[in-house]
């Protein structure tokens, strides 16, 4: 098996193509701009190697597939992947800025988050978290954990190990439609339900 780090890597490589200001590519930058897309929490990659391809030419002869998951996924027409000025100057209530990015501090996830739990914006000690979200719910980091019927949401990493191992609700799917924060109800399915968190007003 490769590294998945080494693709993303290479991904990575693409920014000389993608020019920030019109938002435009000059040749390839999709991955590029997925890897550096600023509401992307989470992300888990497989790789397969193969002894053949098909449908490439045949100078390939084989090669190793890589594949990633995002959550949130991103690259969406028209949208720039990030908001530009200081690093971490607009993170999320309940967030730390780390190595110049935004880090849940609720996410207590093998990934890179803090690990502690945060429960109040840095600095704004009489804030609690929200309780409400914001345009699709993507960026809602309350720890609301049922559904609007009463039900008690399952653990994200019960459907994907990548997710974080908590029940929080969220909107992992505002690209598929999804317009409000939701959790998962049934193992083994993608079934979600929403969990009536009100929008802000």
């Amino acid at each position: 098996t490769v590294d998945p780090t080494y693709a993303v890597e290479n991904w990575d490589s693409e920014k000389k193509d993608y020019t920030y200001n019109s938002n435009t590519c000059s040749d390839v930058c999709g991955h590029y701009t997925q890897v550096v897309w600023a509401n992307s929490e989470y992300l888990g990659c497989a790789s397969k190697t193969c002894t053949s391809i098909s449908g490439l030419p045949s100078s390939y002869t084989g090669g190793t597939i890589v594949v990633c998951n995002y959550g949130n996924g991103g690259n969406r027409r028209g949208v720039k992947p990030y908001v530009s000025g200081a690093s971490c100057s607009s993170c999320p209530g309940g967030y730390t800025c780390s190595g110049n990015l935004c880090v849940n501090g609720s996410d207590t996830s093998s990934g890179s988050g803090s690990g502690g739990s945060t429960t109040t914006d840095p600095g704004n000690e009489n804030i609690p978290d929200k309780d409400c979200y914001t345009g699709d719910g993507s960026s809602y980091s309350g720890t609301v954990s049922k559904t609007a019927s009463g039900k008690t949401c399952l653990t994200w990493s019960n459907v994907y190990p990548f997710l974080p191992n908590n029940n929080h609700c969220r909107n992992y799917f505002a690209q598929y439609g999804i317009t409000e924060p939701v959790c998962y109800m049934q193992a083994g399915t993608y079934y979600v339900e929403p969990c009536g968190i009100p929008k802000c007003v």
